[in-house]
């Protein structure tokens, strides 16, 4: 058993400090999230480390190691939990509460990872808002300490060796999974154990390396250098563009592992000694609870302010709260819970406040999921507003990234066997649907829908990175348009904007979008978009014009900037934020003007050819965010909502429509 070391809580603290700083959007942290990754190998090696003692001198007790993580793991994070739904209860809502009370539930019993992987990516800009997001980290530790010591049993009655090299092939097998599965479902592997077991099974293969092992205090001193460099290195260079976990992960895990051989050695080196200092050693000490308390706190600032950024005060801000709150949380509920008998509770005890603990966790996120966050806490005016945020095409589900040969939605008119129209595009595209839905039906024509998500209408391009569905739909939808002799107009629709210009507006989060010919990856940069939009859209153009179709290309929405109803309905809010000031005209053409004169070139070259600006049909001297009522047109930061499409969109639509059908 490993006796007290100092500098594994110092290293504890290399872990959390990068983490904090990350999520606070420290400058120069960008890779920050690795500090998790540090922490797997930590706690593997520990645990791992206590097992094999007691399973060397036939002493292993599975209910003993179960008390040992409830008296660690739960106390903590049921204040969490509950100290979350108390704030929550205030800033969050009726949208946010549900979802809080869903994931609580998975957090609750450890398997938050398998319910963000299904819901949530995380390094996309709606995490920010996310409190109870970092249990997922806890569940893959719980999970893997749900079947670990059974296997360490196992494996350790063949001998120290064999059970080595079986968890090193075991660990191999899920690092491989990992490095296959991240270009294809990269959420999985990011959240999930089977992808993320080896870095725990390297932390546990290094506790069962044979005391005769120990490194000599000059292969420490090399060993520890290089482990600390290899976890700095990542969390200064990595981000959220980076490829991760997979291969990206092994410096932080072999760097970790490399420290904590190192510390073995008889004599200390000097990044033990570093590591072994005070102040290392008292943020070691309470990185469990800062931890816990950071994010909340972090997320429900976010929420508040109706903003996924942090300013940088407010980042520091953060962090000393949440310094503070892990003092507290170490002092007065860690370390008591952590006591045995005479001083602390006794197992019977500890078990039954940790059913008592879950039930009520489970309680409160029952509570506000069956309740859809009990929107009657707060007053008619902000539900009102915060209802934008589901004020959505309701055909997303049955329509949006659908291969045109598993058969697309029809719009307008129904019953048809011939269509007049297809309108092809993104997102936007598919919030724009229910507005021409309203639009063809007064005009009289029928319609077909196909779209996937950030994907313009024009096959010539790609994004890079690129998502390979988009590719396989606007290839598709060519060979449905060769196929037929119906769909005389094509209807282009896009966030065109945002691809022209490469980036963000505004407040919205997000990596800036780089494009490249699919014919030729290589090429292209964002201060290059414009010239590859305009020559690609001009190709895709020429080519349906060439079968003889008519296009209509529907012109950009005005971008807010910031997700109206989430900011609207904090502002109405008796503690919330000012309300933000819509864009003007000539803020718009700033940002779009280059994008509608583009479009308008376009139209100009050839008379089949329609580009009808949205813009004008939106904005006047200034383009509102609102009706007059107060209540959102948009259902996030550039969505438009379902009601606006069809109220604002959908008559001028129809006499586009008619007039572009010919």
């Amino acid at each position: 058993m490993v006796s007290y070391r100092p500098d594994i809580d110092g290293l504890r603290a290399v872990a959390i400090l990068p983490v904090v700083l990350y999520h606070a959007e420290i400058p120069g942290f960008s890779g920050g999230f690795v500090g998790v990754d540090v922490f797997f190998v930590i706690s593997s090696f520990l645990i791992t480390s206590i097992l094999v003692t007691e399973i060397d001198r036939n002493d292993f007790s599975l209910l003993r190691f179960y008390e040992r993580r409830a008296r660690r793991i739960l106390p903590a994070l049921t204040a969490v939990i509950v100290a979350t739904f108390l704030v929550g209860a205030v800033v969050l809502l009726p949208g946010e509460m549900d979802a809080l009370g869903k994931s609580a539930i998975a957090t609750t019993f450890f398997a938050s990872n398998i319910h963000f992987a299904r819901t949530l990516d995380y390094f996309g800009p709606v995490s920010g808002f996310v409190p109870l997001l970092h249990g997922w980290s806890l569940a893959v530790e719980e999970q893997f300490y749900l079947v670990f010591p059974l296997l360490l049993l196992l494996l350790h009655r063949m001998g120290r060796q064999p059970a080595l090299i079986a968890l090193a092939c075991l660990s191999g097998l899920s690092l491989c999974a990992a490095v296959v599965m991240l270009p294809r479902a990269p959420g999985w592997v990011f959240y999930l154990l089977p992808f993320r077991a080896w870095e725990l099974g390297l932390g546990a293969m290094l506790a069962l390396l044979p005391a005769t092992a120990r490194p000599s205090p000059r292969w420490a001193a090399v060993l520890s250098t290089i482990g600390l460099a290899a976890i700095v290195a990542p969390v200064l260079y990595y981000d959220h563009a980076t490829a991760f976990p997979g291969l990206a992960a092994l410096p932080p895990v072999l760097g970790a592992a490399a420290i904590l051989h190192a510390g073995a050695s008889p004599v200390p080196v000097a990044v033990t000694r570093l590591l072994s200092m005070r102040v290392p050693v008292w943020i070691g000490l309470v990185s469990y609870s800062l931890y816990l308390w950071h994010w909340p706190l972090m997320a429900l600032l976010r929420s508040a302010r109706g903003s996924v950024s942090l300013p940088l005060g407010l980042g520091l801000l953060a962090i000393l709260l949440s310094f503070l709150l892990a003092a507290l949380s170490y002092r007065y509920i860690e370390r008591p819970f952590r006591r045995r008998p005479p001083q602390g509770l006794a197992r019977p005890a500890i078990f039954s406040l940790s059913a008592a603990s879950l039930c009520l966790t489970a309680g409160l996120g029952a509570v506000f999921a069956l309740s859809d966050g009990a929107p009657g806490r707060l007053p008619e005016e902000v539900r009102a507003i915060a209802a934008a945020a589901r004020d959505k095409a309701p055909r997303r589900a049955a329509c949006f990234g659908r291969m045109p040969e598993a058969g697309l939605c029809a719009i307008g008119e129904t019953g048809r066997e011939r269509a007049d129209f297809l309108l092809w595009g993104d997102s936007h595209a598919l919030s724009l649907m229910p507005g021409l839905e309203v639009a063809a039906r007064k005009a009289g024509l029928s319609g077909l829908f196909v779209g996937q998500s950030a994907c313009l209408p024009v096959p010539g391009l790609r994004r890079v990175p690129e998502d390979p569905k988009c590719t396989e739909i606007n290839r598709a939808v060519l060979s449905l348009l060769a196929g037929r002799d119906d769909l005389p107009l094509v209807i282009l629709a896009g966030r065109w904007t945002l691809s022209v210009e490469g980036t963000r507006f505004g407040e919205e989060a997000g990596a800036d979008v780089r494009l490249a010919p699919v014919a030729d990856p290589d090429r292209g940069d964002r201060a290059g978009n414009a010239e590859l939009v305009e020559t690609a859209l001009s190709e895709t153009i020429a080519g349906l014009r060439q079968d003889g179709r008519r296009v209509l290309i529907l012109g950009p929405v005005p971008e807010p900037g910031w997700d109206v109803p989430l900011r609207l309905a904090k502002s109405a809010l008796a503690l919330g934020p000012a309300r933000p000031v819509p864009q003007d005209w000539k803020t718009y053409l700033d940002r779009a003007g280059r994008t509608e004169r583009m479009l308008d070139r376009l139209a100009a070259a050839d008379g089949s050819v329609t580009h009808a600006p949205l813009s004008v049909l939106l904005c006047e001297e200034i383009c509102p965010v609102a009706d007059a009522e107060g209540v959102p047109l948009y259902s996030d930061d550039d969505h438009l909502t379902r009601s606006a499409a069809e109220e604002l969109l959908a008559p001028p639509l129809a006499q586009i429509l008619a007039a572009a059908a010919g």
